[in-house]
């Protein structure tokens, strides 16, 4: 099976983790993280670039038109938000395919906004896109009619209380969508290309960035389907529906 994934990106992520050797070298050895600040642009770039191929490819055709009657929804205009929204990719990617949707972004990183902005700006959607400055965990300005989170549950520093709060924020009718990284049950399960381009992300970037936010630093590979099922169901959700697995991603359709 073909799976879009552009690696010009990891390469220029490994430029990204070269940078910050010493400054996680200091953090294993003081027991601390190291805030995303402390990361050069190669790093944050590099992973925009990484995730670019199936944001532009699966998202709206695969994920998305996966949930039953929710292309059209968006397509006569609904409120959709996307949690970490980062440098906006996604939140450009679903401008374009529906105009008549407006869109909000959350993140904790300031410099990732204002990169969002750059990136809106080009897609010409700023002005149907708000983005926020907030820990997604202290709650969202709903009703939204969809919430996405990409890849990103298994950095914060709180997903069983982001994952309440998208609860609170759906729309009667709304829609999770769940996008985390394909992690196995087990350590063995990663054994391969995949798993070691994963775990050194993991140790470079994932672990000591949320510990540094006050998490627990669970790594990259967190988040296997048994977790994302019991985090959905202490949120209060009763649906939780796989749509689509590559060797990077795995995507759910969540629901109250």
């Amino acid at each position: 099976m073909c799976w879009p994934t552009f690696l010009g990106g990891g390469y220029q992520q490994l430029a990204g983790f070269a940078a910050a050797l010493d400054h996680v070298t200091d953090a294993m050895r003081a027991g601390g993280g190291v805030p995303q600040s402390d990361y050069s642009s190669d790093m944050h770039r590099g992973m925009e670039r990484m995730s670019a191929g199936w944001l532009e490819h699966q998202l709206v055709p695969a994920w998305i038109g996966a949930i039953e009657g929710l292309a059209e929804h968006l397509a006569l205009g609904a409120r959709v938000a996307d949690v970490g929204c980062a440098s906006g990719r996604a939140l450009g990617v679903l401008a374009r395919a529906f105009p008549r949707s407006r869109f909000t972004g959350y993140d904790v990183f300031a410099p990732a906004l204002e990169r969002a902005r750059e990136n809106l700006g080009a897609a010409g959607a700023r002005d149907r896109t708000e983005l926020v400055l907030r820990d997604a965990a202290d709650g969202l300005d709903g009703p939204f009619d969809l919430v996405t989170t990409f890849d990103m549950l298994h950095d914060a520093a709180r997903p069983q209380a982001i994952a309440a709060a998208i609860q609170r924020a759906l729309a009667p009718g709304g829609v999770w969508l769940l996008t985390e990284i394909a992690a196995g049950e087990s350590v063995e399960d990663h054994a391969g290309t995949v798993g070691t381009i994963l775990y050194g992300t993991s140790l470079f970037f994932c672990t000591p960035t949320a510990i540094a936010s006050g998490g627990e630093g669970r790594g990259t590979l967190s988040m296997p389907e048994s977790r994302i099922r019991a985090l959905c169901e202490s949120a209060g959700f009763s649906s939780v529906r796989l749509l689509a697995q590559t060797p990077f991603n795995v995507a759910f359709e969540v629901r109250p």
